[in-house]
């Protein structure tokens, strides 16, 4: 791994530049991670929510909104930039991805991987509050209506992906259509990896085989 002559020789650096879609904006996320494990997973996570990411020439390009570990910071300080998120630890990445996406803490998270039946996964803070398949989408929105009753009603933001087959597209539209309607911010998402990738460590997600449910949950967080 390449190191920068202007940070100490002993440090293992590893440094990534993040951009990804935010509200129809481009947004440059720089991510300096010192803990090599912490970094494997920061990688794994932002992999699973479609966000692409390259390797920086040097440490000087720190500018917009800069992704750090508690090394870093302890090692060199905190760097100059618009904003600076801190990832904690291995089990903060989950909320690295909300930050990055603009999501905030509170909000609920819902994903929808349609097949042959209707994958869901409703997600509040950490806790996967809802999930299963369905073949109607007026089962899904009792589902989720459901799911989020007697709950703090908070902002909803949900991502539908969108499959390869027409018939099923036009399903993913009349699914998205049922999502506004209940209040969310929606919006349509490809569905490549989706279902390959290890979702983030949720409460609860040990529990979830069903690997088109899985793909729902790593919708959720593009």
């Amino acid at each position: 791994m390449q190191r920068s002559s202007s940070l100490p020789n002993n440090i293992p650096l590893t440094r990534i530049i993040l951009v990804c879609d935010v509200d129809s904006e481009k947004r440059r996320v720089q991510v300096f991670v010192l803990n090599p494990r912490v970094f494997r997973r920061v990688i794994e996570v932002l992999r699973n929510s479609g966000i692409s990411f390259e390797v920086p020439d040097s440490p000087e390009a720190l500018r917009d909104v800069v992704v750090v570990d508690k090394e870093f910071l302890q090692a060199l300080g905190s760097p100059r930039a618009k904003e600076v998120i801190v990832v904690e630890d291995v089990e903060d990445a989950e909320a690295l991805i909300r930050r990055v996406l603009g999501v905030e803490k509170k909000s609920t998270l819902i994903g929808v991987d349609v097949g042959a039946r209707i994958a869901y996964a409703i997600i509040q803070g950490n806790v996967i509050v809802g999930y299963g398949k369905v073949m109607e989408i007026n089962e899904l929105q009792r589902a989720i209506e459901n799911a989020l009753a007697g709950k703090e009603r908070v902002a909803c933001h949900a991502r539908v992906g969108v499959p390869a087959s027409p018939k099923l597209r036009e399903i993913a539209y009349e699914v998205s259509e049922v999502l506004l309607r209940l209040g969310c911010e929606v919006r349509l998402t490809e569905e490549f990896r989706s279902s390959s990738e290890r979702p983030p460590p949720f409460i609860g997600v040990e529990k979830i085989k069903d690997s088109d449910i899985r793909a729902a949950i790593n919708l959720a967080l593009r």
